[in-house]
């Protein structure tokens, strides 16, 4: 999704709460790995769309990946 497209950034911190944005029809534009003191999470960086466009694919699944080592 380019910049222009995007009304509304938001950020979350849980799978659940990405997968509800994402049925929602927000679009997921990226994951970050976060380290505050001893703890460790990640964030998971949506944008809503202004109006749905042909150009990307609205909703979407996370999959759990194991993470090496």
């Amino acid at each position: 999704m380019a910049i222009e497209d995007t009304k509304t950034l938001k950020t979350v911190r849980t799978e659940g709460q990405a997968q509800e944005l994402l049925n929602a029809g927000w679009v997921l534009l990226g994951l970050f790995d976060r380290q505050d003191g001893n703890d460790q999470y990640v964030e998971y960086h949506l944008g809503k769309p202004a109006e749905p466009t042909s150009s990307f694919q609205v909703g979407g699944v996370l999959q759990a990946v194991p993470m090496p080592e």
